[in-house]
């Protein structure tokens, strides 16, 4: 696919800034979608951590969970779910000095983190990200290594500890 067909794919999530996060990767695709990847299996993780939170009204660790959110986010061109991520942690920050009503907040939150995740979900299936994982196992494997550049190297290796040279 070519980088156009990339950006139209992108249209059914217009949280995501392609462009954006497309540079930040450097323009290397694969990288890309591993990390919209890495970042829906984070996303789904933390709703129903956030939400214990929200019910139980116990915020230990909101702070490192919202940061590592917006970093996610801001990395992926998710630019507007990273800002509403830093809001809701200076919220968190301030809601006793001006009695913000956190809990609503983190309740909005939660639903656009439940709906981004959603839609994320349905571009990672256009853009066909398990064909492209299958790809990666494939190629790491021993498949079609040549071993024999590896026994002559172990040959290599045998003279010269027998010749007291390594």
């Amino acid at each position: 696919m070519e980088d156009k067909e990339f950006k139209e794919l992108f249209g059914i999530i217009p949280d995501i800034d392609f462009n954006a996060g497309y540079r930040y990767f450097l323009g290397n695709m694969h990288n890309y979608t591993h990390a919209l990847l890495s970042t829906l299996k984070s996303s789904r993780s933390k709703i129903s951590i956030l939400y214990s939170m929200y019910e139980s009204r116990e915020y230990e660790g909101f702070r490192m969970i919202i940061q590592t959110l917006r970093r996610m986010f801001y990395n992926i061109g998710a630019l507007d779910m990273a800002e509403l991520s830093y809001q809701l942690e200076l919220s968190y920050l301030n809601r006793e000095e001006l009695d913000i009503d956190f809990s609503n907040e983190l309740d909005a939150f939660i639903c656009k983190l439940y709906e981004f995740t959603g839609r994320l979900e349905e571009l990672l299936k256009r853009l066909d990200i398990r064909g492209a994982i299958d790809m990666d196992e494939e190629s790491s494997t021993f498949i079609g290594y040549d071993l024999t550049r590896t026994m002559e190297s172990i040959k290599l290796s045998h003279d010269f500890i027998e010749k007291k040279i390594i």
